[in-house]
């Protein structure tokens, strides 16, 4: 497996990135053809576009082979793995340049580019910021929550939060985002009783959890994302959460014993 130093990029490649996406929303827009080969705007080596961290960090470029995961959380479990220095992972240019790294296994090469934060990450103000100088959105402008929808970032959080059990929330499709991520990661009192979700996991999900499943969070389904959502949010609103243990949480979840909830 061929191995590579970890990179970031400079003030000039995060720009020139940044700068490509909004050329390619552009045409995208404008109806013109699709691409037959979606290229990075650089290579992922370039010095004059990106540097090498000072860690000395080497990062496989293919860390999903022989993995039980799917591929997206590959990526983000063997970014954990690595230990790179909470300077660089909260560094813009570390995230985007991974985008450039990984970019054949994230981009359909007959296709036009997602938005810009699939890319480039907007985790805060000063980010969004950032990525406004070069890219008037307005769209992106007025929106919030746009962390999880980096293609990589947006696994690695989920990986951070459970570990492997978080592979259910990945879109089976590593071009994709999918609600998977985006719902429950937009939602910030759920990331602050993430032992919800794992009580959610080991009741429905249990010794379950392979590279093809996948919760939806799109199907209002019992067993499903959505379903959860619409559950928590009634018992969020019945009960002080913060009063019910974990051992008591699954119950409420549990149509034979509390039918005002049934999940």
């Amino acid at each position: 497996m061929k191995m590579y130093k970890v990179r970031k990029l400079n003030d000039h490649g995060l720009e020139e990135l940044i700068k490509f996406c909004k050329t390619n929303w552009r045409d995208s827009n404008k109806g013109k053809p699709k691409p037959n080969n979606m290229t990075p705007p650089f290579p992922f080596d370039d010095d004059d576009f990106s540097e090498e961290l000072q860690d000395n960090i080497n990062i496989s470029e293919k860390p999903w082979e022989n993995s039980n995961l799917k591929d997206r959380f590959s990526i983000a479990k063997h970014i954990h793995e690595l230990n790179i220095s909470h300077e660089d992972i909260n560094d813009i240019r570390l995230w985007a340049w991974l985008s450039i790294f990984f970019w054949d296994k994230l981009v359909s090469k007959n296709n036009w580019l997602n938005r810009v934060e699939h890319y480039v990450p907007i985790r805060n103000k000063e980010e969004k910021k950032l990525v406004l100088k070069f890219y008037k959105q307005s769209t992106m402008e007025k929106a919030s929550g746009l962390a999880s929808r980096h293609n990589i970032f947006g696994p690695f959080e989920i990986y951070e939060m459970f570990g492997d059990d978080g592979n259910l929330f990945i879109n089976k499709d590593p071009t994709k985002m999918g609600d998977g991520v985006e719902q429950p990661m937009n939602r910030r009192w759920l990331k602050a009783y993430k032992k919800i979700f794992i009580a959610y996991l080991d009741k429905h999900f249990k010794d379950q959890t392979t590279k093809d499943l996948t919760i939806s969070f799109s199907s209002p389904d019992r067993g499903q994302g959505r379903r959860l959502i619409e559950v928590i949010n009634s018992i969020n609103y019945a009960y002080n959460l913060r009063l019910i243990s974990l051992s008591a949480f699954p119950n409420l979840l549990n149509n034979k014993n509390n039918p005002e909830f049934p999940y």
